[in-house]
């Protein structure tokens, strides 16, 4: 099977790339940054930013399951639109660049922050949580909502995608690193102990991307699935 992986380079791109050449498939690994590990282990590196139709057309063609991954996390703000820009126009880009590909399968990486986490009072998050959309809310976390919002619009255009909501990911092959590894790399040297608000857990590397590799989720077409690791 032919698989597109967007934000290839990334912790959980990595990761996913190695579980999905593990299985056999080939892999076709999306990013501006080269991903040496994927690549090493046989994947095809694909540079392309995922708002430039011309160039991510090609990676498609041909392909049977998109897993879009790549997204600008920011806790300093919009950075000047480059939130917004990636997390939201790059997600309808490239679902309706897949749609119109023949594309079979779309899965979409949001975040547990396309929730409004604050508006969660004494009870877990889950799928019926509200959404992000308070404009007082952080851009990113508006950004992984409004992203959501533009995929279910190429859906209704006959796109068969689903959305998967991970939260916080630790586990190995943080190369770059990811925000989440250096943080308890710290909190663990320094003798914390974490502390999950809302009713989330963590999610190791593993516990997500494997089962998100074998099978291809079999979610509700155009519905979000909370992906929560084990406390």
């Amino acid at each position: 099977m032919t698989i597109v992986v967007t934000g290839a380079a990334g912790h959980v791109g990595t990761n996913l790339c190695l579980a999905l050449l593990a299985d056999g498939h080939e892999v076709r690994a999306v990013d501006l940054r080269e991903p040496v590990r994927a690549v090493r282990h046989g994947a095809r590196w694909v540079r392309a930013d995922i708002r430039d139709v011309a160039a991510i057309g090609p990676a498609l063609e041909g392909c049977e399951i998109v897993y879009h991954l790549a997204a600008v996390i920011s806790i300093a703000g919009g950075l000047r639109g480059l939130v917004h820009s990636v997390n939201v126009d790059g997600v309808r880009i490239l679902a309706r660049t897949a749609l119109e590909r023949g594309v079979p399968r779309f899965v979409h990486c949001s975040s547990v922050h396309a929730f409004d986490l604050a508006a969660v009072v004494d009870r877990t998050v889950d799928e019926s949580a509200p959404r992000a959309l308070r404009p007082q809310l952080p851009a990113y976390d508006r950004s992984k909502a409004a992203g959501e919002v533009e995929l279910r619009r190429v859906v209704d255009c006959g796109l068969d995608a689903v959305v998967v909501n991970p939260t916080g990911i630790i586990g190995p092959f943080d190369d770059t690193p990811s925000r989440m590894g250096p943080s308890c790399s710290h909190c663990g040297g320094a003798g914390c102990r974490p502390w999950c608000r809302a009713g989330s857990t963590g999610s190791t590397s593993a516990t997500w991307c494997v089962p998100c590799a074998r099978p291809p989720p079999e979610g509700v077409r155009g519905r979000a699935t909370w992906c929560p690791g084990t406390a």
